[in-house]
Formats: C-alpha cells, sequence, structure tokens
C-alpha cells in the first residue's frame, strides 16, 4: 500500500475519506482536513461529490540561504519617538516551522539560564504516547533538558532562523527581531517518517488494521507542514498570546499553480494574533526567473542565461519586450 498525506475538503466530515480507506489526521475546521489517504484511492476519492477538492504540493526543501538585510529594528526595540512604544516581542509567541534547534543556544535563554522556550513538538522524537507522532514539550523545563530537536546533529537551521527572528543575542550582538519574545516551534519532518504516518493511520483506522509485515510505502508532500501551524497557533490560543510564525520552506510557487484549498485554509489560520510570515527567495542557486529579450526564440538554450550546466524547460506566458520565463 502506498500512502499520502493530503488536504481535503468536503460535505460528509470525512465519511466519503473513510469509506475509501483513509483517515481524518487533522480536522481544520469549515470542511477541511488533513487526511493520510492510499493512494490508489486518491481516483475514487476525486469522483466523489461530496470531495470538493484535494491538494498536496512537494515538501519544503533545505535551502539554508543567508542574507543580511538591515531594516533598524533597533528603532523598534527603543521607540526612538517615531513609535507609541518599544516594539521587542514581549508578550507574542515567536515561533518556527523548521529543522535543526539547539534549545541550549545563549540566545534562546533567560539571563537566570532558564528557557525562553514555551512549547515544541518534535515529531522525529520516539513517541512518549502523548501525541500520535514524536513528543510534544509544553514546558521551558521539558525543553531545556532535552537540550535539541532530535535532528540536530545534521541540521542547525532552525536554530538559525529563530535566533534571526527572536533571538536575544550574546553580550549585545546577534540580537533578534523580537528579543523578548516567547518561543516556540516544530520540526518539519524531512526524514522518512513512514513509520510514524503509518502508525497514524493505524490508530484512526482500527477496523481496517493491516498486519505488521503489510509493504507500506509513504508519498511525501507538504501536508504536515500546515498540521504544524495549526498547532501551534492552537497552543498560542490556548495561552491566550499573540503569534508569528516563521516559515523558511524554500518552495516555489510557479504560474500554473493553483493551490485554492491552501489559500482557504491560510486565510481561516490566519488573522489578528495569527501571523504567518514566508520567506522570500529561498531557494538558493536555483534560479526561478530569467528574462527574455523581445524576439528571441521561444525554443532557445537557456543554459548561458541561467548560468548552469545543464538545460532547465521554461515556462512561457507571453512575448513582449521583456518576457518573464519561469522554471518549470
Amino acid at each position: 500500500m502506498s500512502l499520502i498525506p493530503i488536504l481535503v475538503k468536503d460535505t460528509d466530515n470525512g465519511e466519503t475519506v473513510r469509506n475509501k480507506g483513509g483517515v481524518i489526521w487533522q480536522d481544520f475546521g469549515n470542511g477541511i482536513s488533513a487526511v493520510i489517504m492510499p493512494i490508489d484511492s486518491l481516483g475514487a476519492l476525486e469522483q466523489s461529490p461530496a470531495i470538493l477538492r484535494m491538494e498536496a504540493n512537494e515538501p519544503p526543501k533545505l535551502m539554508n540561504d543567508t542574507t543580511a538585510i538591515i531594516i533598524g529594528a533597533d528603532k523598534a526595540w527603543k521607540a526612538d519617538g517615531l513609535l507609541p512604544q518599544a516594539f521587542t516581542g514581549k508578550g507574542v509567541i515567536a515561533a518556527a516551522v523548521d529543522i535543526g534547534f539547539d534549545f541550549t543556544n545563549p540566545a534562546f535563554l533567560n539571563e537566570d539560564g532558564t528557557s525562553r522556550f514555551v512549547w515544541f513538538w518534535d515529531p522525529l522524537a520516539p513517541s512518549d504516547g502523548t501525541d500520535e507522532m514524536g513528543v510534544v514539550y509544553s514546558s521551558p523545563e521539558s525543553i531545556l533538558e532535552t537540550e535539541c530537536s532530535s535532528d540536530a546533529e545534521i541540521q542547525n537551521h532552525g536554530t538559525y532562523v529563530l535566533g534571526s527572528m527572536a533571538g536575544n543575542g550574546l553580550d549585545g550582538l546577534f540580537v533578534g527581531m523580537a528579543p523578548q519574545a516567547d518561543l516556540a516551534g516544530v520540526v518539519f519532518p524531512l526524514e522518512d517518517l513512514k513509520d510514524d504516518f503509518c502508525n497514524v493511520y493505524k490508530a484512526n483506522n482500527p477496523e481496517n488494521v493491516l498486519p505488521d509485515e503489510y509493504w507500506i510505502e509513504l508519498y511525501k508532500s507538504d501536508c504536515p507542514h500546515y498540521v504544524e501551524i495549526f498547532r501551534i497557533f492552537k497552543f498560542a490560543d490556548s495561552v491566550n498570546k499573540p503569534c508569528v510564525i516563521n516559515a523558511s520552506t524554500g518552495v516555489d510557487c510557479f504560474f500554473d499553480y493553483d493551490f485554492s484549498l491552501l489559500n482557504t485554509l491560510f486565510s481561516d489560520l490566519t488573522g489578528p494574533g495569527h501571523i504567518i510570515v514566508a520567506s522570500a527567495g529561498n531557494s538558493g542557486g536555483y534560479s526561478i526567473y530569467s528574462e527574455k529579450e523581445y524576439g528571441m526564440p521561444l525554443m532557445q538554450d537557456f543554459r548561458c542565461v541561467l548560468g548552469y550546466d545543464n538545460l532547465f524547460p521554461l515556462q512561457i506566458r507571453k512575448e513582449s519586450d521583456i518576457m518573464i520565463a519561469c522554471l518549470a
């Protein structure tokens, strides 16, 4: 069996999904759910009138690019007479969905050595039975005792990103944008979590439990990302604090992408106290756009334009003096 996590919008509270062998992993409300579905059932699911929409994009890629942007955050910390008050992140939860977190980093500690983290979900950690996937740490003490996320030996991007976002620096240096914010985060599972997703699938599908020796393949998608964002906001709501989530996913959006279901979900998730910020131009050395001068042949070899040894296909949108082409 091959499984894939996807977003689904339906009109029957998941009944069709379950009848076709899928399970509801996370109900977002408004008819939208994250679903773990047998991939060979997608065709039958698509034909059901109760299924309004299905979506799954490629999972985020690891693109640890660094760009120094001077935005004058020090003026916001002090107000300097230009703002009605100082803005340091105090009273706000700053969260990151990323990879590789070092909880002991000095930028994540208070002056007394306690942790600034208030919540963290590590789906890569061996489950302690409190969550269907990994471990949820819900206190500063438990997070600091853990020292780092499960992938921290090979990844460090989350430490860098959250430090840039809300680190309080070291000896007055390397201070982030919101140095007095509470911290939260989630590890995005780049690794193969086939067994974990299969366990979720089995736990929510007790009438059709497969034998342990049954071969199951998991197709990766970006759907887990949205479950993680949803649960961070859910925690922030539980402690009555506004929350800003950073998502450095490095996912490219092309002209032919159509994610109306994802747009609806984000519209429902965001608003006052629920802010999502995403990286711009986080695709490293991969050129996404290129210019085509008017009159240049449509089948032109763009290798020299893009600076790559290999030829990358481009989506041509229109003829003009300067035409924007997009990597397919």
